[in-house]
């Protein structure tokens, strides 16, 4: 094609670029990042090399913790165990996996018993 041939159209470094913009300002996981490329139609080795390129190096519970931060605002006020299963309900959708989900409630939030009341 004339238009790829002349760098004008390079699915890599439009997943590249989608990628590094969800990764971050949005802060999807790995999981939302794969679905946000496969939606808008790139191959699967190039979804492949983007999600691996934009999580190089970087901590997934970190990640998930610094989106969760950003949520806690909107939790404030809730209940210790409601606040937990909000935040871990959010960042899930954000396509966190349970590892990272787990670490960042654990530096988020105190823990709390069954109860829903914090436990010392």
């Amino acid at each position: 094609m004339r238009l790829g041939a002349l760098g004008y159209l390079d699915d890599r470094e439009y997943a590249r670029l989608v990628a590094r913009r969800v990764a971050g300002r949005q802060g999807a996981g790995p999981a939302r990042l794969r679905q946000v490329l496969q939606a808008r139609g790139l191959a699967p080795d190039v979804i492949a090399a983007a999600a691996a390129e934009a999580f190089a190096g970087t901590d997934e519970g970190a990640a998930a913790a610094a989106a969760g931060r950003r949520r806690l605002v909107a939790l404030r006020g809730l209940a210790p165990g409601l606040a937990r299963r909000r935040l871990a309900g959010y960042l899930s959708r954000r396509g966190h996996g349970a590892e990272a989900i787990a670490h960042a409630l654990r530096a988020l939030l105190p823990a709390t018993g069954e109860d829903g009341t914090e436990s010392d």
